[in-house]
């Protein structure tokens, strides 16, 4: 009987020993009185659910299949496969303490050799044979190895699918079952030449390989070298013969083995818009498409060399009984072999089991053209503008001479200085040259016509920054009011040019394209509004003088505003007279019709004045004045070019008419004119004396 208890205590007497059998589960706690001598026997079960770790010695042997396809280069050395795995730690065996697993595997797999360029895509759709065509007289042609047409032995195709770049692909070509060769029975050297005609085109082909499924071999009868073979001239035509493709030439030794190619075009006229070759090559028909390529086969052997006799003939070797004649018979009743009319056994060469050629396009041909149109170069190129700023305003007793006659006493609006003097002057100019409405001049008093003062500035061009203007999104339609080629803006929101700010600073020397007056100003509260009419001369004391009445820098007739033409207003006098001649009228002198000196003018100054634009607001506003230089007009020759940024440096610009409390924060003269500049010259002036003489040649040096 077995006990099964939960927890036992032995009380025992000194000196005995006692056996206590049991069955059970051992408590985790036990206590037993010293000097007791107690064997326990138990019986217990380990929990499945326990883990022991240990170390042994296992051999595990497997058989396994491998689906998937193994693509490799492999060359003839002896190839060793080598492959780690990881046992998954949820794998469940029974197993012994010590244990063996033998197993057997088979890799059932073909390795295969390409070259070439691939496709990373799928075809389209292919071109295969479908027919012999006939060839050009100066080459071989080819035979079959089983007397059938030719194109029917390489029609299957070469291979389905992806073949590189961890594609899968199936082999279709049956490679030693039916192929070609050249038309050499005993020779490897040779010319030979293959055409067939194909199947549909219905896809064009902007992308295209061929494909071809060669072998050659290693040696023959002729030579233990391998021949080198060349495939060139390979081409794609259309029924008309005409060029598609071109593909690239094919050179290669033989190896006795398969091997499948892959050959990209070289010419592709297809890569070209259909309207710039017309009709050739014609896509527009189904059929009659064919390909044509040229082989040539090289012998590398050279076996005689200079210590043989020039009669023997190289590469030339005739088998010994591969012709069987007179009256030789294989078998009875059978035709004799003198009658087959070629070599029993050909010698070994080129092979061609299978051609295809994989294209990628469009369905049918493109049907595009181009369309004519004219578009006209533009007459302005980029152009750089400037500001020239004010450099002196005179006092107030300055007359420049220009209709009518008066001036303006100016004041500064911080400083309370005035144009009676020179001081006063300095500081008036410096208000202006600051692009602000802190500072600014106003007009106290009129002298002379009422309520019709002037301003007088001087301006000189020199270094500054210069900004790029381009052309923007809407300059060639929507021009808001811009007429005759004027450049500023006096309304619109469309961005019709672009300014790129502080390209360069320089100082150059350039003709000027277009001009304007940038001012900012207001008037008075209860004076009236006012146009600002501007005159403007040259006077640099000594070159670059021009007469002040009929200035060369003007306002234009008048201002087109959003195709709204904003005339002058006014009337320029007519001046006639003669000029004066110190002639006589003496006899035998010239005719009077030779001395006539008579002539008639218009002076422009201030007798018609601008309409574009008004001053009228009380606050402080940006205007700008389109201004036009004025060419001289003569009879005879070329007038003086008054475009000339020499006529800047000191220019005097008479502004009229302004009334009291008119008001100026800011003025400056911006102009454009095309990226150009000239050849600088300094004259340095020193003692006069004469040459230094060097040897015989005298020597001029600058002082």
């Amino acid at each position: 009987m077995d006990i099964h208890v939960k927890h036992l205590e032995c009380f025992c007497e000194k000196g005995v020993s006692t056996t206590c059998p049991a069955g059970g589960t051992l408590d985790a706690h036990m206590s037993v009185d010293a000097s007791v001598s107690v064997t326990v026997e138990a019986q217990g079960f380990i929990d499945s659910e326990n883990v022991r770790g240990r170390t042994t010695s296992v051999d595990l042997d497997f058989l396994a299949s491998l689906p998937a396809k193994i693509s490799a280069n492999l060359n003839l050395d002896p190839v060793t496969i080598e492959g780690q795995g990881i046992i998954d730690e949820e794998l469940t065996a029974d197993y012994s303490v010590k244990q063996t697993l033998d197993n057997q595997g088979e890799l059932q797999n073909t390795a295969d050799k390409i070259n070439g360029d691939f496709l990373d895509f799928e075809c389209t759709q292919k071109l295969f044979p479908s027919g012999d065509l006939p060839i050009d007289g100066d080459f071989t042609g080819f035979v079959s190895n089983n007397n059938k047409y030719l194109f029917s032995t390489i029609d299957e195709g070469v291979y389905q699918g992806r073949l590189v770049n961890g594609g899968d692909s199936v082999l279709l070509s049956d490679d030693i079952t039916t192929f070609l060769r050249p038309d050499s029975h005993v020779n490897t050297e040779g010319f030979f030449q293959y055409k067939c005609s194909l199947t549909e085109l219905t896809y064009r082909p902007d992308k295209s390989r061929l494909r071809m499924r060669i072998s050659a071999p290693l040696e023959n009868i002729e030579s233990r070298t391998a021949p080198l073979y060349r495939v060139y001239d390979i081409k794609l035509l259309d029924p008309n013969d005409d060029l598609i493709i071109k593909y690239e030439d094919l050179v290669f030794k033989g190896d006795s083995h398969f091997t499948t190619y892959s050959i990209k075009p070289e010419i592709n006229t297809l890569n070209d818009y259909d309207w710039e070759r017309r009709t050739s090559p014609d896509l527009h028909l189904k059929n009659d498409y064919s390909l044509v390529f040229s082989l040539q086969a090289i012998s590398l052997d050279d076996p005689f060399d200079q210590g043989f006799n020039k009669g023997f003939e190289e590469n030339y070797v005739v088998p010994d009984i591969l012709i069987a004649d007179e009256d030789r018979y294989l078998a009875l009743g059978a035709t004799p072999p003198s009658t087959h009319g070629h070599y029993i056994n050909p010698t070994e060469n080129f092979k061609l089991s299978a051609l295809e050629i994989c294209n990628s396009g469009g369905i049918g041909p493109r049907l595009e053209d181009y369309i004519a149109g004219y578009v006209e170069v533009d007459d302005k190129g980029i152009r750089l503008e400037r500001k020239i700023y004010p450099s002196y305003i005179p006092c107030c007793d300055f007359d420049t001479t220009i209709w009518p006659l008066s001036s303006g006493l100016w004041s500064d609006n911080k400083t309370g200085d005035t144009n009676e003097d020179t001081c006063g002057s300095e500081t008036l100019v410096k208000s202006l040259i600051e692009d602000n409405e802190r500072n600014y001049i106003t007009l106290d008093h009129v002298y002379g016509p009422e309520d019709s003062g002037k301003l007088i500035l001087k301006f000189s061009t020199g270094p500054s920054y210069v900004s790029e203007v381009t052309k923007g999104a809407f300059n060639f339609q929507f021009d808001q009011g811009h007429k005759d080629q004027m450049w500023w803006q006096p309304s619109g929101a469309f961005n019709t040019e672009n300014t790129e700010p502080n390209i360069q600073y320089d100082n150059p020397y350039y003709d000027i394209d277009t001009i304007t007056l940038r001012i900012i100003a207001k008037k008075d509260v209860g004076s009236r509004d006012y146009v600002l009419d501007v005159v403007g001369y040259s006077d640099d004391k000594l070159l670059a003088v021009t007469p002040a009445s009929g200035g060369f820098l003007q306002d234009p007739s008048g201002v087109w505003l959003n195709d709204v033409f904003v005339p002058q207003i006014g009337h320029h006098p007519v001046i006639s007279g003669f000029y004066k001649d110190g002639d006589d009228f003496a006899l035998a002198a010239k005719s009077i019709s030779e001395k006539e000196k008579f002539f008639e003018a218009s002076g422009n100054d201030h007798y018609k004045l601008t309409q574009y634009p008004q001053v009228d607001g009380f606050e402080f506003k940006e205007y700008e004045i389109p201004l036009t230089i004025i060419d001289e007009k003569v009879k005879v020759g070329l007038g003086r070019d008054y475009s000339l940024s020499s006529l800047f440096e000191h220019l005097y610009l008479d502004i009229y008419p302004l009334p009291t409390g008119a008001s100026i924060a800011h003025a400056a003269l911006c102009v454009r004119y095309k990226p150009q500049d000239g050849i600088k010259m300094f004259t340095q002036g020193g003692e006069i004396g004469a040459p230094k003489t060097v040897g015989q040649k005298g020597l001029c040096t600058p002082q």
